[in-house]
């Protein structure tokens, strides 16, 4: 964690404060226990960065908020097409009213924010 405080702070001497870092959830993790996850991270960040914690969109009838959803062999389960077009349109709306300066994804959520930066960094050459 040193070693990330150190690269933090050596942004924040040569650009601005950063002023807000969206972290992202996990399959079966959510803001609220991301935060709870994460209190060392938030304390140690807080002088150069605020987290915002967000909580992906609902899936129809449940609680659970995955990015996407699995099947039974760990691929993508094509019957939850839907759930993809939901992500997308999730984001893009998330993106459209608030602005961040990096991002922290953790498990299935680092694999989103993978994915997220490509659509916003290629979305020239992408339907999204």
């Amino acid at each position: 964690m040193a070693t990330l405080r150190k690269k933090l702070l050596r942004y924040q001497v040569t650009n601005s404060r950063l002023n807000s870092l969206t972290v992202i959830h996990g399959y079966v993790q959510s803001a609220s226990t991301v935060a709870s996850n994460t209190g060392a991270l938030k304390e140690t960040l807080s002088d150069i960065a605020n987290l915002h914690y967000v909580d992906g969109p609902p899936m129809h009838g449940s609680l659970s908020r995955p990015w996407w959803i699995l099947d039974s062999h760990l691929e993508h389960d094509t019957r939850a097409v839907d759930r993809w077009d939901d992500v997308v349109n999730w984001w893009s709306e998330e993106l459209s009213t608030n602005q961040y300066d990096g991002i922290i994804g953790l498990s299935q959520g680092a694999a989103m924010t993978a994915l997220l930066i490509s659509m916003i960094y290629g979305s020239e050459n992408s339907a999204y």
